[in-house]
């Protein structure tokens, strides 16, 4: 039976030995993710307006900065509010990004974040990786409807993120491309780990912090929130970038 409600206290994410795993091995065990950067790069060159002298940028579960630290190529007066649940990612993301670039830095959840007033409605560009399947569909359908009213009018947000297969034999399938890639990522490195990272697709699929949403019912959210031209951007198995325009 999933949880009720997401605790993210109770989550591996307040450990700061699996948040340096994360970050120290993101390359292998995230597929495509430069190519995923690079994405996220051209469609907020792409959307935001070059008049906009200070783009503001919200990076929902930031990590260490480096969706927020490509952006910076885009436009080097953007300032970003960071947010995250875990101070040390927090950390790891005011060393990445120059302190020109950060408005703000916010320890919170995603649970508590909604029920705040801690963020202006003046967002030109929101983004979130990797950080909202953890939400319940209810919460995710909360965070959708905040994070509408925090934009500007016309302004985007994207989410990129694993979702849950429309039937278990997709789901299989995803899950076999996905290691499919780690193992290939490793035979490239040099010098090879001491032990694969193969397992991180059983370990996704049984750790019941991971509450992933089909993509079909969360671009239903998304419109049901408000958003205008929801889109699918990009698709690698079961890791999706998409989003929307106020």
């Amino acid at each position: 039976m999933k949880k009720s409600k997401t605790n993210f206290n109770d989550t591996q994410w307040t450990n700061n030995g699996f948040a340096h795993e994360y970050l120290r091995d993101s390359d292998i065990y995230i597929p495509q993710r430069e190519h995923v950067l690079q994405l996220i790069k051209l469609i907020f060159s792409f959307y935001i307006n070059t008049e906009i002298k200070n783009p503001h940028v919200i990076d929902l579960g930031c990590g260490d900065g480096a969706i927020t630290k490509i952006l910076i190529d885009v436009n080097k007066n953007l300032l970003s509010t960071l947010i995250d649940g875990s101070e040390h990612m927090l950390e790891s993301a005011r060393k990445n990004i120059p302190n020109i670039n950060i408005k703000e830095t916010i320890h919170i959840s995603f649970q508590d974040l909604y029920g705040s007033s801690v963020l202006e409605n003046d967002a030109d560009f929101i983004v979130s990786s990797l950080a909202i399947h953890h939400l319940n569909e209810i919460e995710k359908d909360r965070l959708f409807k905040y994070i509408y009213a925090k934009l500007k009018p016309g302004a985007l947000f994207i989410n990129y993120d694993p979702v849950l297969s429309p039937s278990l034999e997709l789901e299989q399938l995803n899950l076999i491309i996905w290691k499919e890639w780690i193992l290939n990522y490793e035979a490239k490195i040099s010098p090879r780990r001491d032990k694969s990272l193969e397992y991180i697709p059983s370990q996704y699929k049984s750790n019941e912090d991971n509450v992933p949403s089909t993509l079909d019912s969360q671009l239903e959210m998304m419109k049901n929130a408000g958003f205008l031209g929801v889109n699918l951007f990009y698709k690698y198995g079961l890791f999706c970038l998409f989003g929307g325009r106020k």
